[in-house]
């Protein structure tokens, strides 16, 4: 027979609706697990940002600390639960194997990388080619550039994965979380695409700071990264096509190129 932990004998309060853990999860994703993968980023030799580096990791590490807690909470204190909404949310993410046979094997992670490496691949093409039209040259260049320039190449590569990922369990998980329901009706299909353009403009806008060309060319790859996460089904699409992007550039600005 098989085993049912949701029957497992009460710590004192029902669990709450697995809606609403995932909830707690994906929180914890985005303000947990998110600035603790950047802030370790930034401390990294030479790309450190000062004391905004080391907040980050605070505040993730906490939060990361806190949601834990609160998501046991919410299991009604029963770990074995809280693991299962763990496997869950995994396999919702793409992370790992899981699902129907589309989501399995060798195969499959063909599909990830090719649909990662080329959309990466695509939107360097994209972004070059507007570059070439537009010519957009900000004053004193991409305050980007900054960040990497005299830096070796294993501690970029590192810096560009662990940014990438930060952004992705912002911006895609929840998007491939909400899929996995797979919208049934013509009436969740619009809403689910209106979620996904909102999420697009979104990224965007977070690279505000870097100036008008980079929230440009931020909407460029998260239309790129998404179409890729969620194509595949997986949130390692979406990484690959935000790394491969993103590497060439600060490769570049590295060597002084």
């Amino acid at each position: 027979m098989r085993h049912d932990i949701t029957k497992e004998p009460r710590s004192g309060f029902a669990p709450a609706p697995a809606a609403a853990r995932t909830a707690i999860l994906l929180i914890l994703l985005a303000i947990g697990i998110a600035p603790l993968v950047l802030g370790l980023g930034y401390l990294l030799p030479r790309i450190g940002r000062g004391g905004s580096a080391s907040a980050l990791v605070a505040l993730g590490s906490g939060a990361t600390v806190t949601l834990v807690a609160v998501h046991l909470v919410s299991t009604g204190l029963r770990p074995a639960l809280a693991l299962s909404d763990l496997r869950r949310l995994a396999t919702d993410l793409g992370l790992v194997p899981g699902g129907s046979p589309r989501r399995r094997g060798r195969s499959r992670w063909l599909q990830i990388a090719a649909a990662g490496v080329g959309g990466g691949v695509l939107d360097i093409v994209i972004v070059a080619a507007a570059a070439w039209l537009v010519r957009p040259e900000p004053p004193g260049g991409d305050p980007r550039s900054d960040l990497t320039t005299g830096v070796s190449i294993p501690v970029v590569v590192l810096f560009v994965v662990l940014a990438a990922a930060a952004e992705e369990l912002v911006f895609r998980a929840p998007l491939l979380v909400v899929w996995s329901a797979r919208p049934s009706t013509p009436l969740r299909a619009v809403a689910y695409g209106v979620v996904l353009a909102v999420s697009v403009v979104a990224f965007g806008l977070f690279h505000a700071e870097f100036g008008w060309w980079n929230v440009a060319t931020g909407i460029v790859t998260g239309v790129i990264a998404t179409a890729a996460a969620v194509w595949t089904r997986s949130l390692w699409a979406g990484l690959l096509v935000h790394t491969v992007y993103n590497l060439p550039y600060f490769l570049a600005a590295a060597g002084g190129w």
